[in-house]
Protein backbone atom coordinates (compact mmCIF):
# COMPACT_ATOMS: atom_id res chain seq x y z
CA UNK A 1 0.00 0.00 0.00
CA UNK A 2 1.32 3.39 -0.93
CA UNK A 3 1.94 5.99 1.78
CA UNK A 4 0.42 8.63 -0.51
CA UNK A 5 -2.85 9.83 1.06
CA UNK A 6 -4.19 10.76 -2.37
CA UNK A 7 -4.13 7.05 -3.34
CA UNK A 8 -6.23 6.36 -0.26
CA UNK A 9 -8.67 9.09 -1.29
CA UNK A 10 -8.98 7.51 -4.73
CA UNK A 11 -9.75 4.12 -3.19
CA UNK A 12 -12.33 5.63 -0.86
CA UNK A 13 -13.98 7.69 -3.59
CA UNK A 14 -14.29 4.64 -5.82
CA UNK A 15 -15.85 2.68 -2.97
CA UNK A 16 -12.93 0.27 -2.82
CA UNK A 17 -11.70 -1.28 0.36
CA UNK A 18 -8.17 -0.77 1.60
CA UNK A 19 -7.64 -3.99 3.53
CA UNK A 20 -4.69 -2.90 5.65
CA UNK A 21 -6.60 0.05 7.10
CA UNK A 22 -9.47 0.23 9.48
CA UNK A 23 -12.01 2.86 8.42
CA UNK A 24 -11.44 4.96 11.58
CA UNK A 25 -7.65 5.00 11.14
CA UNK A 26 -8.17 5.75 7.45
CA UNK A 27 -10.41 8.69 8.32
CA UNK A 28 -7.84 10.22 10.66
CA UNK A 29 -4.99 9.64 8.22
CA UNK A 30 -6.77 11.11 5.19
CA UNK A 31 -8.32 14.02 7.08
CA UNK A 32 -4.92 15.03 8.37
CA UNK A 33 -3.24 15.02 4.96
CA UNK A 34 -5.89 15.81 2.34
CA UNK A 35 -7.96 18.97 2.26
CA UNK A 36 -11.67 18.98 1.54
CA UNK A 37 -11.28 20.54 -1.92
CA UNK A 38 -8.87 17.83 -3.08
CA UNK A 39 -11.22 15.18 -1.75
CA UNK A 40 -14.20 16.71 -3.59
CA UNK A 41 -12.18 16.95 -6.82
CA UNK A 42 -11.35 13.25 -6.57
CA UNK A 43 -15.01 12.45 -5.97
CA UNK A 44 -15.92 14.39 -9.11
CA UNK A 45 -13.45 12.39 -11.20
CA UNK A 46 -14.37 9.04 -9.64
CA UNK A 47 -18.12 9.52 -9.88
CA UNK A 48 -18.21 11.04 -13.39
CA UNK A 49 -19.54 7.89 -15.07
CA UNK A 50 -21.92 6.87 -12.28
CA UNK A 51 -23.91 10.14 -12.18
CA UNK A 52 -26.72 10.45 -14.72
CA UNK A 53 -27.00 13.78 -16.54
CA UNK A 54 -30.78 13.70 -16.67
CA UNK A 55 -31.60 12.28 -13.21
CA UNK A 56 -32.85 14.37 -10.31
CA UNK A 57 -29.87 15.81 -8.40
CA UNK A 58 -31.32 15.06 -4.98
CA UNK A 59 -31.89 11.41 -5.96
CA UNK A 60 -28.28 11.19 -7.16
CA UNK A 61 -27.13 12.53 -3.77
CA UNK A 62 -29.17 9.82 -2.03
CA UNK A 63 -27.47 7.19 -4.25
CA UNK A 64 -24.06 8.74 -3.56
CA UNK A 65 -24.67 8.70 0.19
CA UNK A 66 -25.67 5.02 -0.07
CA UNK A 67 -22.42 4.25 -1.94
CA UNK A 68 -20.49 6.00 0.82
CA UNK A 69 -22.23 4.06 3.60
CA UNK A 70 -21.90 0.75 1.73
CA UNK A 71 -18.17 1.32 1.20
CA UNK A 72 -17.59 1.52 4.96
CA UNK A 73 -15.85 4.88 4.76
CA UNK A 74 -18.64 7.14 5.97
CA UNK A 75 -16.42 8.14 8.90
CA UNK A 76 -13.75 9.37 6.46
CA UNK A 77 -16.25 11.58 4.66
CA UNK A 78 -17.47 12.97 7.99
CA UNK A 79 -13.93 13.58 9.28
CA UNK A 80 -12.93 15.43 6.09
CA UNK A 81 -16.16 17.44 6.43
CA UNK A 82 -18.07 16.28 3.35
CA UNK A 83 -21.76 17.18 3.72
CA UNK A 84 -24.78 16.39 1.59
CA UNK A 85 -24.59 19.97 0.27
CA UNK A 86 -21.04 19.23 -0.94
CA UNK A 87 -22.24 16.03 -2.59
CA UNK A 88 -25.07 17.99 -4.23
CA UNK A 89 -22.52 20.47 -5.64
CA UNK A 90 -20.44 17.59 -7.03
CA UNK A 91 -23.52 15.99 -8.62
CA UNK A 92 -24.71 19.29 -10.10
CA UNK A 93 -21.22 20.05 -11.47
CA UNK A 94 -21.07 16.64 -13.15
CA UNK A 95 -24.58 16.99 -14.58
CA UNK A 96 -23.84 20.50 -15.88
CA UNK A 97 -20.53 19.59 -17.51
CA UNK A 98 -21.30 16.10 -18.77
CA UNK A 99 -21.93 16.09 -22.53
CA UNK A 100 -25.37 15.24 -23.84
CA UNK A 101 -25.67 11.61 -24.89
CA UNK A 102 -25.55 11.37 -28.66
CA UNK A 103 -28.45 9.73 -30.44
CA UNK A 104 -27.52 7.83 -33.56
CA UNK A 105 -30.21 7.65 -36.21
CA UNK A 106 -30.18 4.27 -37.87
CA UNK A 107 -30.94 4.12 -41.55
CA UNK A 108 -33.27 1.34 -42.61
CA UNK A 109 -31.76 -1.81 -44.03
CA UNK A 110 -32.28 -2.56 -47.69
CA UNK A 111 -34.53 -5.54 -46.97
CA UNK A 112 -36.76 -3.91 -44.36
CA UNK A 113 -40.26 -2.69 -45.13
CA UNK A 114 -40.30 0.96 -46.19
CA UNK A 115 -41.49 3.50 -43.62
CA UNK A 116 -43.62 5.38 -46.16
CA UNK A 117 -46.39 2.80 -45.78
CA UNK A 118 -46.30 1.38 -49.33
CA UNK A 119 -45.61 -2.15 -48.09
CA UNK A 120 -42.63 -2.49 -50.45
CA UNK A 121 -39.09 -3.20 -49.39
CA UNK A 122 -37.04 -0.08 -48.74
CA UNK A 123 -34.61 -0.92 -51.57
CA UNK A 124 -37.49 -1.05 -54.10
CA UNK A 125 -39.26 2.04 -52.79
CA UNK A 126 -37.62 5.07 -51.16
CA UNK A 127 -34.14 3.55 -51.09
CA UNK A 128 -33.60 3.92 -54.84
Amino acid sequence: MSKNPFTKVQKIAQGGRVDQWKPTAMARDVAGKVDKETFLNELTVSWWNSISKTADSSQEVVKARKRIVDSGYENTFNTVGITDEDLLEVVQYIQKNKPEPCIVERSPGRNTICDCGSGKKYKKCCGK
